[in-house]
């Protein structure tokens, strides 16, 4: 094992802080699913996530630049979320973490 520090110089320890979240991976998987989506979209999809979780993730990842947030109607002002170029380079590490736990699933307790 590595004796170096685990924290933000860490690759492993970025991608944790981007990824390590289960209601930014579902956001993410929407998002490479749909193209787009409205906060509704989101909301209605995620079951076992709280309205306030969704959105505190959503606007980390604009924040962050992996998702963009545009406006598609003016009043009442309404947004549709997208990837950024640098959020579709997690695509990827997401369709990797799908196959992982595609083959995991028989190993789940029941």
């Amino acid at each position: 094992m590595s004796d170096r520090p685990f924290d933000e110089n860490c690759p492993i320890w970025r991608a944790a802080s981007v990824l390590g979240h289960p209601c930014t991976l579902m956001i993410l998987r929407e998002l490479f699913q749909d193209g787009s989506c409205r906060f509704k979209d989101f909301e209605s999809r995620s079951r076992g996530f709280s309205k306030n979780s969704v959105s505190k993730q959503l606007k980390a990842l604009v924040d962050d630049g992996f998702v963009e947030k545009v406006i598609y109607e003016i009043r009442p002002r309404r947004y549709v979320y997208r990837l950024t170029a640098r959020g579709r380079k997690l695509g990827p590490i997401l369709e990797a973490m799908f196959a992982w736990g595609k083959s995991e699933i028989k190993y789940q307790s029941k």
